[in-house]
């Protein structure tokens, strides 16, 4: 049995000018690729090499949002 994140087939994009997390950390890297790849798709991200926990760290922190670059956080139900 696998598990299907709730982001699965969602469009990516990082809020703000700078990268948040700490330069270095598993964290700043997934940050990164959403970063150099506005819109990449939750597949793509993983595949990239994104982590999901950080994924969900960066969201529930408002660092990056789902939908459309302009959209506002909010939460997947």
């Amino acid at each position: 049995m696998s598990i299907t994140s709730k982001f699965a087939g969602v469009k990516l994009f990082a809020v703000g000018d700078v990268n948040p997390r700490r330069k270095g950390s598993i964290g700043y890297k997934s940050h990164a690729l959403i970063r150099k790849n506005p819109g990449i798709t939750y597949e793509a991200y993983v595949e990239k090499g994104g982590v999901p926990a950080s994924l969900r760290y960066d969201f529930d922190s408002a660092f990056v949002v789902t939908g459309s670059a302009k959209a506002k956080p909010h939460t997947i139900k």
